[in-house]
Protein backbone atom coordinates (compact mmCIF):
# COMPACT_ATOMS: atom_id res chain seq x y z
CA UNK A 1 0.00 0.00 0.00
CA UNK A 2 3.12 2.56 0.99
CA UNK A 3 4.35 1.64 -2.10
CA UNK A 4 1.09 2.38 -4.34
CA UNK A 5 1.38 5.53 -2.62
CA UNK A 6 4.83 6.34 -3.27
CA UNK A 7 3.89 5.58 -6.92
CA UNK A 8 1.17 7.94 -7.37
CA UNK A 9 2.79 10.68 -5.39
CA UNK A 10 5.86 10.56 -7.76
CA UNK A 11 3.57 10.45 -10.76
CA UNK A 12 1.98 13.33 -9.72
CA UNK A 13 5.28 15.37 -8.99
CA UNK A 14 6.17 13.95 -12.59
CA UNK A 15 3.57 15.96 -14.23
CA UNK A 16 3.74 18.97 -12.12
CA UNK A 17 7.09 19.24 -13.21
CA UNK A 18 6.07 19.19 -17.01
CA UNK A 19 3.43 21.91 -16.21
CA UNK A 20 4.54 25.82 -17.20
CA UNK A 21 6.45 27.83 -14.46
CA UNK A 22 3.97 30.04 -14.20
CA UNK A 23 1.95 28.70 -11.72
CA UNK A 24 -0.72 29.08 -8.93
CA UNK A 25 0.91 29.76 -5.21
CA UNK A 26 1.45 26.90 -3.49
CA UNK A 27 1.46 25.77 0.43
CA UNK A 28 3.07 22.74 1.71
CA UNK A 29 0.32 19.90 3.06
CA UNK A 30 -0.26 20.00 6.65
CA UNK A 31 0.32 16.01 6.56
CA UNK A 32 2.67 15.26 4.10
CA UNK A 33 4.11 18.56 3.74
CA UNK A 34 4.26 18.26 -0.45
CA UNK A 35 3.57 21.59 -2.27
CA UNK A 36 -0.03 21.94 -2.66
CA UNK A 37 -2.44 24.58 -4.10
CA UNK A 38 -2.71 27.63 -2.01
CA UNK A 39 -6.57 27.54 -1.86
CA UNK A 40 -6.75 23.61 -2.20
CA UNK A 41 -8.49 22.01 0.79
CA UNK A 42 -7.47 18.08 0.71
CA UNK A 43 -4.27 17.59 0.11
CA UNK A 44 -3.98 15.70 -3.54
CA UNK A 45 -1.08 13.40 -2.42
CA UNK A 46 -2.78 12.08 1.17
CA UNK A 47 -6.07 13.41 0.65
CA UNK A 48 -6.14 14.56 4.35
CA UNK A 49 -8.02 17.85 4.97
CA UNK A 50 -5.98 21.50 5.17
CA UNK A 51 -8.22 22.27 7.90
CA UNK A 52 -7.42 21.70 11.55
CA UNK A 53 -10.99 21.02 13.06
CA UNK A 54 -12.02 18.73 10.24
CA UNK A 55 -8.90 17.05 10.20
CA UNK A 56 -9.16 16.21 14.16
CA UNK A 57 -12.74 15.95 14.02
CA UNK A 58 -14.20 14.45 11.40
CA UNK A 59 -17.36 14.26 12.64
CA UNK A 60 -18.22 17.16 14.38
CA UNK A 61 -21.16 18.21 12.55
CA UNK A 62 -22.80 14.63 13.70
CA UNK A 63 -21.71 15.46 17.55
CA UNK A 64 -22.76 19.03 17.34
CA UNK A 65 -26.51 17.06 16.00
CA UNK A 66 -26.03 14.11 18.69
CA UNK A 67 -25.70 17.35 21.11
CA UNK A 68 -28.33 19.23 19.63
CA UNK A 69 -30.94 16.32 20.15
CA UNK A 70 -29.56 15.59 23.63
CA UNK A 71 -30.85 19.10 24.60
CA UNK A 72 -34.09 19.42 22.45
CA UNK A 73 -34.56 15.59 24.70
CA UNK A 74 -33.65 17.09 27.93
CA UNK A 75 -36.33 19.88 27.29
CA UNK A 76 -38.71 17.83 25.99
CA UNK A 77 -38.21 15.77 29.64
CA UNK A 78 -38.54 19.14 31.43
CA UNK A 79 -41.58 20.14 29.80
CA UNK A 80 -43.37 16.75 30.67
CA UNK A 81 -42.36 17.03 34.55
CA UNK A 82 -43.32 20.60 34.00
CA UNK A 83 -46.33 19.57 32.79
CA UNK A 84 -47.36 16.53 35.28
CA UNK A 85 -46.58 18.88 38.04
CA UNK A 86 -48.29 21.71 36.39
CA UNK A 87 -51.43 18.89 36.73
CA UNK A 88 -50.88 17.44 40.03
CA UNK A 89 -51.09 21.08 41.35
CA UNK A 90 -54.60 21.87 39.40
CA UNK A 91 -55.59 18.40 40.92
CA UNK A 92 -54.87 19.21 44.59
CA UNK A 93 -56.54 22.87 43.86
CA UNK A 94 -59.60 21.39 42.57
CA UNK A 95 -59.63 18.62 45.96
CA UNK A 96 -59.07 21.30 48.24
CA UNK A 97 -61.58 23.69 46.40
CA UNK A 98 -64.34 21.14 47.25
CA UNK A 99 -63.16 20.38 50.42
CA UNK A 100 -63.48 23.74 50.99
CA UNK A 101 -67.06 23.79 49.35
CA UNK A 102 -68.13 20.96 51.00
CA UNK A 103 -67.25 22.53 54.66
CA UNK A 104 -69.11 25.82 54.10
CA UNK A 105 -71.96 23.42 52.51
CA UNK A 106 -72.08 21.52 55.83
CA UNK A 107 -71.49 25.11 58.05
CA UNK A 108 -74.30 26.52 56.33
CA UNK A 109 -76.81 23.57 56.64
CA UNK A 110 -75.72 23.43 60.70
CA UNK A 111 -76.33 27.15 60.42
CA UNK A 112 -79.99 26.83 58.40
CA UNK A 113 -80.91 24.20 60.66
CA UNK A 114 -80.17 26.58 63.87
CA UNK A 115 -81.73 29.43 62.14
CA UNK A 116 -85.07 26.79 61.80
CA UNK A 117 -84.99 25.48 65.39
CA UNK A 118 -84.79 29.17 66.72
CA UNK A 119 -87.56 30.46 64.38
CA UNK A 120 -89.53 27.53 65.81
CA UNK A 121 -88.80 28.65 69.70
CA UNK A 122 -90.53 31.77 68.47
CA UNK A 123 -93.74 30.86 67.10
CA UNK A 124 -94.04 28.52 70.29
CA UNK A 125 -93.17 31.82 72.16
CA UNK A 126 -95.19 33.61 70.45
CA UNK A 127 -98.34 31.33 70.68
CA UNK A 128 -97.53 31.16 74.53
CA UNK A 129 -97.85 35.17 74.82
CA UNK A 130 -101.55 35.23 72.54
CA UNK A 131 -102.39 32.18 74.92
CA UNK A 132 -101.92 34.55 78.04
CA UNK A 133 -103.50 37.66 76.64
CA UNK A 134 -106.48 35.43 75.88
CA UNK A 135 -106.36 33.98 79.06
CA UNK A 136 -105.49 37.40 81.08
CA UNK A 137 -108.84 38.83 79.32
CA UNK A 138 -111.02 36.03 80.51
CA UNK A 139 -109.97 36.51 84.22
CA UNK A 140 -110.34 40.55 84.22
CA UNK A 141 -113.70 39.62 82.73
CA UNK A 142 -114.86 37.16 85.63
CA UNK A 143 -112.95 39.50 87.97
CA UNK A 144 -115.04 42.88 86.45
CA UNK A 145 -118.06 41.02 86.82
CA UNK A 146 -117.35 39.14 90.12
CA UNK A 147 -117.15 43.05 91.36
CA UNK A 148 -119.74 44.99 89.40
CA UNK A 149 -122.03 42.04 90.52
CA UNK A 150 -121.87 43.56 94.58
CA UNK A 151 -122.23 46.86 93.22
CA UNK A 152 -120.13 48.30 95.97
CA UNK A 153 -116.43 47.86 94.10
CA UNK A 154 -116.75 50.10 91.50
CA UNK A 155 -113.68 51.65 91.87
CA UNK A 156 -111.71 48.44 92.61
CA UNK A 157 -113.30 46.96 88.79
CA UNK A 158 -112.02 49.90 87.13
CA UNK A 159 -108.35 49.28 88.74
CA UNK A 160 -108.43 45.89 88.19
CA UNK A 161 -109.29 46.84 84.83
CA UNK A 162 -107.01 49.25 83.93
CA UNK A 163 -104.37 46.92 85.37
CA UNK A 164 -105.52 43.97 83.07
CA UNK A 165 -105.10 45.87 80.02
CA UNK A 166 -101.35 47.09 81.01
CA UNK A 167 -100.64 43.81 81.31
CA UNK A 168 -102.42 42.67 77.84
CA UNK A 169 -100.81 45.27 76.32
CA UNK A 170 -97.37 44.30 77.89
CA UNK A 171 -97.97 40.97 76.02
CA UNK A 172 -98.57 42.49 72.35
CA UNK A 173 -95.76 44.55 72.65
CA UNK A 174 -93.64 41.26 73.08
CA UNK A 175 -95.43 39.39 70.40
CA UNK A 176 -94.64 42.07 68.30
CA UNK A 177 -90.81 42.28 68.63
CA UNK A 178 -90.99 38.52 68.59
CA UNK A 179 -92.92 38.74 65.39
CA UNK A 180 -90.09 41.32 64.15
CA UNK A 181 -87.51 38.92 65.31
CA UNK A 182 -89.41 35.57 63.70
CA UNK A 183 -89.50 37.60 60.24
CA UNK A 184 -86.71 38.38 60.24
CA UNK A 185 -85.37 35.11 60.25
CA UNK A 186 -87.25 33.44 58.13
CA UNK A 187 -86.04 35.57 55.69
CA UNK A 188 -82.28 34.46 56.83
CA UNK A 189 -84.01 31.12 56.16
CA UNK A 190 -85.29 31.57 52.54
CA UNK A 191 -81.70 33.58 51.70
CA UNK A 192 -79.49 30.75 52.53
CA UNK A 193 -81.61 28.09 51.21
CA UNK A 194 -81.79 29.82 47.87
CA UNK A 195 -78.05 29.88 47.74
CA UNK A 196 -77.42 26.07 48.69
CA UNK A 197 -79.48 25.32 45.96
CA UNK A 198 -77.05 27.48 43.08
CA UNK A 199 -75.09 25.08 41.24
CA UNK A 200 -71.55 26.80 43.28
CA UNK A 201 -72.07 25.57 46.08
CA UNK A 202 -74.33 22.24 45.49
CA UNK A 203 -71.92 19.06 46.70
Amino acid sequence: MSNENDDIRAAIKNADHLQPTSKRPQKECVACFEPIPEHATVCRYCQRHQNWWVRHFPNIGVLISLGLLLLAGLQLVQARSQAIDAEEAASTASAAAQQAEGAANATMAAHLFSLKNHSDTLGIQIIDLEGQITAQAEHSKTIERLLLSTGEHDDMAMEFHQIGAYIERDLKIRIASLEKILDSTLMQIAAMEQRMQTPSLKP
